[in-house]
């Protein structure tokens, strides 16, 4: 019989899920505990596996990581585009993947990136809101759509180069390419984001998850890292 102060520890087996192959691909940890993993994703690999995906994701360089453990399961609290780059958030367990999720979109869970626009931005900081929707049921462009989903993005011009931008981005919403459809629907294309309108030479956007910060055993956690683009 339970007494009071007792605690009640409860097993629930994980669902019986195949087993992802592992990739040897290197990966960047900033933080690591029995529970979570800040990781740096970069570009061009894909947040997670799915039915379009016939090569590694960051699935499998996270299953190597973790010595490819039986009954592995694959648990990101927030994803990023294959384009971008940057930190991510993933569970090493379901209690903590759920606690997490449930701040993902809420003021104490507070995702902040990096990019670079073609063309200079006539205002210094602002909130696009413009909703998003996709472009067609088979394709996985989205655009600007009065009938899509509500999305807003705030921004911060850091610095101007040229014809280019240097922006801090912060998420209100995370909509599917929320930053990129944003921006070029203004006229402001992220370099090397050929999909939504970039005709630079670079190979991916220039956007990259900068800085995570939530609430973690008992104290606000700030994890930060930036691209190598960004002390050019």
């Amino acid at each position: 019989r339970l007494q009071t102060g007792q605690r009640l520890w409860l097993y629930a087996p994980e669902r019986d899920v195949p087993q992802p192959e592992a990739s040897q691909i290197p990966l960047t940890v900033y933080y690591e505990d029995d529970h979570l993993l800040i990781v740096d994703k970069p570009a061009p690999l894909p947040s997670a596996s799915s039915q379009r995906q016939t090569g590694a994701t960051l699935e499998n360089v996270v299953y190597a990581h973790l010595g490819c453990p039986e009954a592995f399961v694959y648990r990101p609290v927030n994803r990023l585009d294959k384009g971008t780059s940057g930190l991510m958030v993933v569970a090493k367990e379901a209690h903590a993947q759920h606690l997490l999720q449930q701040l993902l979109h809420t003021d104490q869970f507070q995702r902040t990136y990096l990019a670079v626009a073609e063309g200079t931005l006539p205002d210094s900081e602002g909130c696009i809101d413009l909703p998003i929707a996709k472009e067609d049921a088979a394709s996985i462009r989205r655009i600007v759509h009065p009938d899509g989903k509500e999305a807003r993005t705030f921004y911060q011009v850091e610095q101007i180069c040229g014809n280019r931008s240097l922006i801090r981005l912060r998420l209100d919403t995370g909509r599917t390419h929320q930053i990129r459809v944003q921006f070029s629907s203004r006229g402001f294309p992220l370099v090397g984001d050929h999909k939504y309108g970039s005709r630079a030479a670079q190979t991916a956007p220039m956007l990259f998850s900068c800085r995570i910060t939530f609430p973690w055993k008992g104290k606000e956690r700030v994890f930060e890292a930036f691209p190598d683009w960004f002390h050019r």
